[in-house]
């Protein structure tokens, strides 16, 4: 199920100095560039926070190309909806990244 809708802004430095150490974390709990070792990933990170953005994935959980990994998700049966909202680089640019939330009992 994709969703479109806007959220709120996040300005630079917003992520929270737990949530980047949990997200780290997660990181080291599953070794490799594998497709399973990075789906895990965002299980686990979903799991444990209730959300992920596409930078937090990229930039704390090494993955490249998040979209792609999320869709491999839902294609064995997780229910995970995305919704949109504008994130700030270090630079002070506003993006407009995806958050992906697992829903409850959605899937495998």
């Amino acid at each position: 199920m994709l969703t479109m809708t806007h959220n709120e802004q996040r300005q630079p430095g917003q992520a929270g100095a737990d949530r980047v150490a949990l997200l780290k974390q997660i990181g080291s709990n599953h070794i490799g560039n594998s497709k399973a070792a990075q789906c895990a990933r965002i299980l686990e990170a979903l799991h444990n926070l209730g959300a992920v953005t596409t930078v937090e994935c990229s930039r704390y959980l090494d993955i490249v190309h998040p979209p792609r990994r999320v869709m491999e998700l839902r294609e064995e049966g997780h229910s995970i909806t995305t919704t949109w909202r504008t994130d700030y680089t270090e630079a002070g640019e506003p993006h407009r990244v995806g958050r992906y939330v697992l829903n409850v009992g959605g899937g495998a």
